[in-house]
């Protein structure tokens, strides 16, 4: 078939037709497609009359026109169901009407608003007479999809595309927004009518194009086929199941049936928190607090524990009670099918009433249909069904609870274990006390040995063994791991001499006596300095003793080795360090800027700076660009899994065949382990309530690196609270917390933060004990010796392994450390501390995530890395093959970029498969980085060189451009007024000082408000305001950086828009955004925006300059509109020219820079002459922002008196300041040529 550019290439205008073969005036069409821009449109008004001699229009430019001699016979070809009606013939017969929503009507006869329908379809054509098939073969019925597809969606959603591609993407839009209520189709549709209700003739347009689908054939009836039927039910089910505000109405529901887990985990923080204000209240003193925070912890982490334990208890009992459809009805079950039923039959009905709307504005109905709007709560009943089937499935991956399943340690079988090894060693012994060790040697020596003698507690604690390893005396470290006992820190103050003293005291006493008395039974002697032999006396003499004995600490180090407080076999200093609380390694340079920066004078800013980092991430969109960016980092994993997995499988078997049998099976077991681990992670996405519950299970029993995710969100936001910082809050802190806490919740980043977790590390431990013990998550823990094997070192290496990879797939991981490398990652990590300043950079932990994301999936600079000793939880082969993966999909991604490029689509610019719609994926990241690198592969495979623009672009963008772009800004004000300070010129210090305030300031309210824009958007929707972004940097720029994110409240109590909208030089007026609320940025290009993006150059480098946005920021708007005014003529054109399109890149740049010069003049003479009023001096104000620099502006307007900025000026003030600066500039260029000679 033709593509477009081919359809409408300039020809002899006698041999020219359009697709379906008619005959088109070309001449005629160009007359009818001139714009008129040069002067104001007057407002159209469209006849609602019978059209007598309909003509199939297109667009503005390239509009297929029926032959001029038009018969009034039908063709043999066409349908007999658009034959021409007899007005004579009876209409009386009921005609089945679609509505909305399949609303049957019974005809008595055309009402007004069907005569008006039918006067908007094509002559001949009856509503109700045409289906799907009818569309893509009938030419004026297609001609009404083809206008609306090109002007609703662009080129991309035409070209090259068949009839039926293009019939099929219209009705996924208008089922979406029509049948379905999808909550993102209605948004954009929403936002598209604000554009196109200022232009009549594409409203017109749309009018018809909503009229053809709301009058199709009813999907039930007859001449409809059953292919036809299937795929509306099919479009219509996908969009029900996909819409995003399924997630609020089925989480709703499960929150009031009582049958999810609490949202997010609740930390040890949290309930530290409740301890210290009853404390407080108490009137304990913050010293004494402080001084008792290690038993303040102790005592949370038990209540911790306790109510964790008990809710996944009572989720257990939940799970174990009801199965399958008898869950649906329980009284928790119904509750949660009903209020998700209830939720979504409100939110369909108001998506019904806005889709009503659209069709009131575009003119394809006089009103709303109420009767429809009611109708529409009935495709609650789909969610209802799917939130039933949840119900009904919970719980089918069965994975395992561990703090259910795997009991805790018992101390009395620890005491038992003890007192029989100390027996046994004494009894081997016998009489033979010949001063074989220094312990029998001084046992031999007298009748009593004092309990803070080194080598007693040595030996109680390590136990001996002989020269050649076997053990003689389990000591007290042994046998607690055996028995399922290891050391967590409770905090970061927490020793490994409080958690032996704290395991000593929570013995029963009858235990302690029992492992005295049997002691000095076996020995034969007695035991001093413990009193009354209590487990407290016990306890405190081993305290005593940590702290007086250099040989005793060594002793613990040794013991935090047995209970594998770090991974690694490192030195006596590390252990102590880690499991004593000594830091003998020194400071990274990260801690120590940290450090310097969290003094007692700062504490308060760094907290509060927190908050607004955490508020900054509260929104919807956030949330979800969390969740993709996770899939898609995660997914690669998975890929490189499988790849793996099957390799080995493979390898293995054929290390069988030839007689490497033991290799081969252990090839074939890694290889399936690998595959089973997948395969297992389908069930756990589709059961995401119990993998979170198995997770937060996880949780109260795990070796200690599990509690490191409690303490940091996706993309590294700190949500960890120390105790200083709980006694320095005050009463408006602690009510800050509590909104910054309520509006993560509401804005579900507990939720998307718990999801991406849980489904991470149950994954990850499931693959691990695969891999390891050959045994699969719910096998593990339900195995009788997995208590003991928690206690071990490779246990906890798996748990640390685990933890790790979450962090690394949710952008979370630190990569603080000694190095030239680890202290650069630090400061960036701890910059967000800073006072102020913080707030500009305050995701550098996410930057650095970013960065080892980059060199992990570069083939040849991963290996490099390893090779230097990173990644040493990787081998070789994961790294090459991660390599291979990420080439291979930036590869299968650039195939398709040159036609992209073609078709004007910018770098980041994604086509909905669905509607031929663009998504523009810029903020996608990870994605966004393997689209950027496709882009700029697309031209070496074309064999051309990727222009400088473009590779400077994604240097930028991803090596800390947007990392310091808010910092440059607010670093350039604070250097400036520095500066100024310093040479004595106070005006210039104070007024750079003052707009550094109300930078920070601005952004600190807007990052407080930031999580009310999804209100705030449909507050705009109801109340009908102006939603276009608007032009902030006009006027109070204070109020306006302020209030974007609730500007459309705020028009509610200033009865006005308090800028204008904003205008860009290549976009026009920006769009309205609806769908970001919904984690979604459609977009609409203009030519313009097409040609600059086909030719890699920045959009915004034809805005007015900086200077004129500083200070003429009315004028440089106006210029702007201009520009886009002029451009749009061009652009147009050498969009719709296949010869320009084809033409070799630095051509096409030529071209375009020489008309884009010849614009810039053509706007500027039309922004001097063709306003008036207040707006006469634009052309002024931009003259002198292009000549002189702000200073000198800024000064002359001081010696003047003028104040504000160009735009404040009337007439004659600016051409005196404009005549002040001009004979400055004379004067020292007659200076400077003096000068000269």
């Amino acid at each position: 078939m033709d593509s477009f550019a081919d359809t409408f290439k300039p020809v002899d205008i006698n041999e020219e037709v359009d697709r379906f073969g008619r005959s088109v005036d070309v001449i005629g069409d160009s007359v009818d497609a001139l714009d008129e821009t040069q002067t104001p449109k007057a407002e159209v008004k469209i006849e609602e009359k019978e059209v007598v001699e309909p003509t199939s229009s297109f667009s503005s430019r390239f509009r297929p026109v029926t032959a001029p001699e038009k018969t009034s016979e039908t063709t043999s070809s066409f349908s007999s169901r658009f034959k021409p009606v007899n007005s004579s013939e009876d209409t009386s017969e009921p005609t089945s009407s679609f509505s909305s929503r399949f609303r049957p009507v019974t005809a008595t006869g055309p009402s007004p608003e069907e005569e008006f329908e039918k006067s908007m379809l094509p002559e001949g054509v009856e509503p109700g007479s045409y289906s799907e098939n009818d569309m893509s073969k009938n030419p004026e019925l297609f001609d009404i999809v083809f206008e609306y597809m090109s002007n609703r969606y662009g080129l991309q959603a035409v070209e090259n595309k068949s009839n039926k591609d293009i019939v099929n993407k219209f009705l996924n839009n208008r089922r979406g927004v029509a049948m379905a209520g999808n909550s993102l189709r209605v948004a954009a549709e929403t936002a598209y009518l604000f554009d196109a209700k200022e232009n009549p003739e594409e409203l017109k347009k749309v009018a018809k194009a909503y009229t053809l689908y709301k009058n199709m054939a009813e999907i039930t009836d007859k001449d409809t086929t059953w292919p036809e039927t299937g795929e509306a039910v099919g479009d219509v089910m996908r969009e029900i199941l996909l819409d995003p505000f399924n997630f609020l109405t089925l989480g709703v529901g499960k929150i009031v049936g009582g049958t999810a887990t609490k949202v997010g985990v609740k930390t040890l923080e949290n309930y530290v928190m409740k301890e210290v204000q009853k404390q407080l209240l108490k009137g304990v003193s913050k010293e004494t607090i402080k001084k008792s925070s290690t038993a303040i912890f102790r005592k949370a982490a038990i209540v911790a524990s306790k109510e964790g334990g008990e809710e996944i208890a009572k989720y257990s009992a939940r799970m174990l009670a009801n199965k399958g459809v008898k869950r649906i009805f329980t009284s928790a079950g119904m509750k949660e099918v009903g209020t998700a039923t209830v939720l979504d039959s409100i939110a369909g009905s108001g998506f019904e009433y806005l889709y009503q709307r659209q069709l009131v504005d575009s003119e394809a109905q006089e009103d709303v249909d109420r009767y429809a709007v009611g109708l529409a709560a009935l495709s609650s009943l789909v969610i209802g069904g799917v939130s039933a089937g949840l119900v009904a499935k919970r719980g089918f991956s069965d994975q395992a609870l561990v703090s259910e399943v795997v009991k805790g340690g018992n101390p009395s079988a620890v005491a038992k274990e003890l007192k029989k090894s100390i027996e046994k060693h004494f009894s081997e012994m016998g009489q033979n006390l010949t001063g074989e060790t220094s312990w029998v040697s001084k046992v031999s020596r007298g009748n009593e040995l004092d309990v803070q003698d080194t080598e007693f507690f040595t030996k109680l604690l390590l136990g001996e063994s002989d020269k050649d390893g076997n053990v003689k005396l389990k000591g007290l470290a042994q046998t607690m791991q055996e028995q399922g006992f290891y050391f967590t820190k409770k905090d970061d103050n927490d020793k490994l001499s409080n958690f032996i003293s704290d395991f000593i005291t929570d013995m029963e006493p009858d235990d302690v006596k029992s492992i005295i008395t049997g002691f000095e039974k076996a020995a034969g002697v007695k035991l001093k300095g413990l009193g009354d032999k209590s487990p407290t006396s016990f306890a405190n003499a081993f305290a005593k003793k940590m702290n007086n004995s250099a040989q005793s600490m060594n002793s613990a180090s040794q013991v935090a080795k047995r209970l594998n407080i770090d991974i690694a076999d490192l030195d006596v200093n590390t252990y102590l360090e880690d499991a004593l609380g000594l830091r003998l390694t020194g400071l990274t340079k990260g801690d120590e800027l940290a450090t310097k920066l969290t003094n007692k004078g700062l504490s308060k800013i760094a907290a509060g700076q927190n908050n607004f980092i955490r508020l900054l991430v509260a929104h919807p969109s956030t949330s979800m660009l969390n969740v993709m960016g996770y899939g898609a980092s995660s997914g690669l994993g998975s890929v490189n899994d499988i790849i793996r997995g099957t390799v080995h499988l493979g390898v293995g078997q054929t290390q069988q065949l030839i007689g490497m049998s033991a290799k081969g099976v252990g090839r074939k077991r890694l290889g399936a382990a690998l595959l089973k681990a997948n395969a297992n992670r389908i069930k756990l996405f589709l059961d995401p309530e119990m993998t979170a519950a198995a997770y937060k299970s996880a949780l109260l029993r795990n070796s200690g690196p599990l509690n490191e995710l409690s303490k940091v969100q996706a993309g590294g936001i700190d949500v960890s609270t120390s105790l200083d910082k709980m006694l320095d809050t005050s009463k408006i802190g602690g009510y800050i917390d509590k909104y910054v806490d309520v509006a993560q919740t509401a804005t579900f980043v507990k939720s998307q933060d718990i999801f991406t977790k849980s489904q991470e590390y149950i994954f990850q431990m499931d693959k691990a004990l695969r891999v390891t013990f050959d045994k699969s998550y719910k096998e593990f823990y339900n195995w009788e010796e997995a208590s003991k094997v928690m206690a071990t070192k490779k246990y906890k290496e798996l748990e640390l392994s685990a933890v790790t990879k979450v962090m690394e797939h949710t952008f979370s991981k630190s990569y603080k450390g000694t190095g030239v490398l680890g202290e650069v990652g630090g400061v960036i990590e701890d910059f967000r501390k800073l006072p102020f300043l913080g707030l500009m950079v305050p995701f550098g932990r996410f930057f650095n995530n970013t960065v080892d994301f980059t060199a992990k999936n570069m083939i040849g600079v991963n290996t490099v890395a390893k090779l230097a000793g990173k990644y040493p939880d990787k081998t070789h082969g994961e790294l090459v093959t991660q390599g291979l993966v990420a080439g291979g999909l930036i590869y299968t991604l650039a195939a398709n970029e040159q036609e992209k490029r073609k078709q004007g689509l910018g770098m980041y610019d994604t086509i909905d498969p669905a509607t031929g719609g663009v998504v523009s994926q810029q903020y996608d990241y990870p994605i966004s980085l393997f689209i950027a690198a496709a882009r700029f592969f697309s031209y070496s495979m074309e064999g051309e060189k990727a222009p400088p623009e473009l590779f400077s672009r994604i240097a930028k963008d991803f090596g800390g451009g947007g990392l310091t772009r808010n910092l440059t800004d607010a670093g350039g004000l604070a250097t400036d007024a520095v500066s100024a300070l310093f040479l004595g010129e106070l005006e210039k210090s104070g007024a750079s000082g003052r707009e550094l305030v109300d930078t920070i300031g601005s952004q600190l309210i807007g990052g407080f408000t930031r999580s009310w824009e999804p209100v705030d958007s449909v507050i705009g929707l109801i109340a009908g305001t102006e939603m276009r972004p608007q032009n902030i940097k006009d006027g109070n720029r204070f109020v306006g950086k302020a209030l974007t994110y609730i500007d459309n409240t705020a028009q509610l109590f200033m009865g006005e828009p308090f800028n204008d909208p904003k205008v860009d030089a290549v976009q026009g007026e920006r769009d309205v955004q609806l769908t970001k609320n919904l984690g979604v940025r459609t977009v609409r290009l203009t030519n313009s925006l097409r040609v600059m993006n086909m030719l890699s150059l920045n959009s915004w480098d034809n805005n007015a300059s900086f200077k004129a946005s500083k200070m003429a920021a009315g004028a440089a708007n106006e210029y702007n509109r201009m520009f886009f005014q002029e451009m749009e003529l061009v652009a147009t054109r050498m969009m719709e020219s296949p010869a320009f399109r084809e033409l070799p890149l630095d051509t096409q740049r030529a071209e375009w820079k020489e008309r884009v010069t010849e614009i810039r003049e053509v706007s500027r003479s039309r922004l001097a002459y063709e306003y008036t009023g207040e707006q006469s001096t634009f052309g002024v104000q931009l003259e002198i922002t292009d000549k002189y620099s702000l200073d000198d502006i800024r000064e002359n307007m001081s010696e003047l008196g003028y104040e504000g900025d160009l735009g404040d000026l009337n007439d004659g003030q600016i051409e005196l300041l404009k005549g002040q600066l001009d004979s400055q500039k004379s004067i020292e260029e007659y200076t400077r040529e003096a000068v000269s000679y």
